[in-house]
């Protein structure tokens, strides 16, 4: 009976017959311009549309839709975990001189901008760029900890210029590093 109802709906629309359900309306009409009273349909000339409006269900669901605000994300790398490989230390301490790993997301920079890179950040803002990457990939970054930095706590950032911009964009690991001996 669905399918024959369906089919007799389709059937209506196709006959230039409007089709009224409780979901939606649709009605045709015909855009273009007749010369006169007795001018006719001509295809060159003139176009059928098919106007669809909502129905009372739809109406009544539109009202019931649940609002609420959300915020636009924008593009940055994230640091998820930074691990030190040579005591498997996670997101706690880091081996001066020793390869360490960070993985998250949009992580991969241009290793011949120097403004881009890892960073270790030091509690008086001082940043010491870490200079030996061994691998360079969107989720994970593996390099040597520059061996100068002995003392004190440092969060570690990466700087990135993603696709298609020049404006450099900084994800930070928002935990305090300390080096180990």
């Amino acid at each position: 009976m669905a399918e024959h109802l369906q089919l007799l709906r389709v059937g209506n629309a196709a006959s230039g017959n409007n089709v009224n359900t409780e979901l939606f309306k649709v009605y045709p009409s015909i855009s273009g311009v007749f010369v006169n009273e007795s001018d006719g349909f001509d295809k060159k000339r003139h176009t059928i549309r098919l106007n669809l409006n909502a129905g009372s269900r739809l109406t009544e669901a539109v009202g019931n839709i649940e609002l609420r605000k959300v915020e636009i994300s924008v593009a940055q790398p994230v640091i998820q975990q930074f691990t030190d490989l040579k005591t498997k230390a996670v997101n706690e301490t880091f081996s001066p001189g020793q390869i360490a790993s960070l993985k998250g997301s949009l992580l991969k920079f241009d290793e011949a901008d120097e403004n881009q890179g890892i960073f270790f950040i030091a509690g008086d803002g001082t940043a010491t760029k870490a200079g030996n990457v061994v691998k360079n990939k969107p989720s994970e970054l593996l390099f040597f900890v520059p061996d100068t930095l002995n003392t004190g706590s440092f969060q570690v950032e990466v700087r990135v210029a993603l696709k298609d911009s020049k404006n450099i964009k900084v994800g930070r690991l928002l935990i305090d590093l300390l080096p180990v001996g």
